[in-house]
């Protein structure tokens, strides 16, 4: 009877199971063949992938082959909007040289412990397919070109010729799918992802070295922005209100968020109320409550408010705005 081997799971904060739901996990062709050659069967799940082995000693000679990939697809389309990481390093002409069209993201256990690494907002890599022009900073001249897997095991070497050249053709069609780097003379030049599929069907891929058994996770951290109500009123007076963050834990609860209010005038009056701190975005938010009150009033006078949607658009400069409009 197969029995629970190796798995591998994707938290996220935002969500109010911890488990991102958008996030689908498969092993790739080539890790499916393996997979089933050893007789380990494949049960994914959202945000997770589960291995389950007939045969320990047969399943733990996966090892002597090349990690384990798995590829992420992702179906909502706002997640890196409430997901924290700078989405302005991911657009078309960023310093970076990354965006969404030509990049994915990707972690592994390479030179980690159970949890993977990069962390979500480090993770972007170019994509590349197995062969490509790479054009270097400066033409090159005999030139030792190589390229290093994730544990900086040499893979691919090549030696550019006499005459200069500003542009080099890359043929790594020998490589398996996976992350790696390029060095010119010993100097790293470019992280990237050789893959040889769609990237329309690619979000991202994680990766297992061996040892395998075990339980590996990739965390990820929802989007902390500054949140800016906009309340417009016919019946009440706001100046002197005020709008707080109260903590609902009822032990050592941490202080409360406090926002600046500034009248924005007109008819009826609006009135603006900006949070001093940015707060994580939240499927549900269950550990806040957001309360427009007048001080000094009675008590149960306080209206509460609605939390910042992950699915509104983030405006201005990290950490960026979300604007919540209420109308009382």
């Amino acid at each position: 009877m197969a029995a629970p081997w190796c798995s591998l799971t994707i938290s996220h904060t935002y969500f109010a199971s911890g488990t991102p739901a958008p996030l689908k996990l498969r092993p790739d062709a080539a890790t499916a063949a393996r997979l089933a050659c050893c007789g380990v069967a494949c049960l994914p799940q959202a945000g997770a992938c589960t291995l389950f082995a007939r045969d320990a000693a047969l399943a733990a000679t996966l090892e002597q082959g090349p990690p384990l990939l798995f590829l992420l697809s992702c179906d909502d389309a706002w997640f890196l909007n409430y997901s924290a990481i700078d989405q302005g390093a991911l657009s078309l002409g960023s310093s970076s040289g990354l965006s969404l069209e030509n990049s994915l993201f990707y972690a592994d256990n390479a030179l980690s412990g159970p949890e993977l690494q990069p962390a979500f907002d480090a993770s972007a890599r170019v994509l590349r397919p197995p062969q490509f022009l790479w054009q270097p900073a400066a033409p090159l001249t005999a030139a030792l070109l190589s390229v290093e897997d994730r544990r900086g095991q040499t893979v691919w070497q090549q030696q550019t010729g006499p005459a200069a050249q500003s542009a080099v053709e890359l043929d790594l069609r020998g490589l398996p799918d996976g992350a790696y780097r390029l060095l010119q003379d010993g100097a790293a030049q470019l992280d990237f992802f050789l893959y040889q599929g769609a990237k329309a069907k690619l979000w991202g891929a994680l990766a297992l070295f061996g040892p395998f058994a075990g339980r590996w996770t990739w965390q990820l951290q929802a989007r902390p922005t500054i949140w800016r109500y906009t309340i417009s009123c016919t019946r009440l007076d706001l100046d002197g209100w005020q709008v707080q963050g109260q903590a609902t834990a009822t032990s050592d609860p941490p202080p409360p968020i406090v926002f600046q209010a500034a009248s924005l005038g007109g008819q009826p009056p609006c009135w603006q109320f900006t949070s001093a701190i940015p707060i994580e975005l939240a499927e549900r938010p269950l550990d806040w409550q957001f309360t427009l009150s007048k001080p000094g009033a009675r008590a149960g006078g306080a209206i509460r408010l609605p939390f910042a949607r992950g699915d509104s658009p983030v405006a201005g400069a990290a950490p960026g705005i979300s604007e919540i409009f209420v109308f009382l």
